[in-house]
């Protein structure tokens, strides 16, 4: 069976269909707004910089073709050091992110308390 190749790359971790599969990438960029409130007339707003960027990627990891129910700790490791890592989402370099919060679902689970599911939410918010 031939490696698939990833989705995204976050610190070293691939995400493949075979391993930590995607189903969706949201993001959320922001920018900062200055408000000026005016007598007898309207609100004047004024640009004052770039804000926060997030990418929230949502996937699965299923034990039956690869993924493992724990694969997420090597997520959370990474995390743990407090460094920014590039995210890499298809081709694409968007920068450098954090993870703010991961969120696991384990489904599935059989008689000897394994999952074979594993629904994963990431949170990443830009650090340059």
């Amino acid at each position: 069976m031939a490696k698939s190749s990833p989705q995204a790359i976050w610190g070293g971790v691939q995400f493949t269909v075979d391993t930590l599969a995607i189903d969706g990438i949201d993001r959320d960029t922001q920018f900062r707004l200055s408000q000026q409130d005016r007598l007898g007339d309207s609100t004047n707003w004024q640009f004052i910089g770039p804000g926060t960027q997030k990418f929230t990627i949502k996937g699965e990891a299923n034990h039956l073709i690869g993924g493992s129910m724990f694969q997420t700790d090597e997520i959370i490791s990474i995390a743990s050091q407090g460094k920014p890592k590039n995210l890499v989402i298809g081709p694409k370099n968007v920068g450098k992110f954090l993870l703010q919060s991961l969120k696991d679902n384990f489904g599935n689970v059989v008689d000897d308390g394994r999952a074979i599911t594993n629904k994963f939410t990431l949170t990443f918010v830009r650090q340059e």
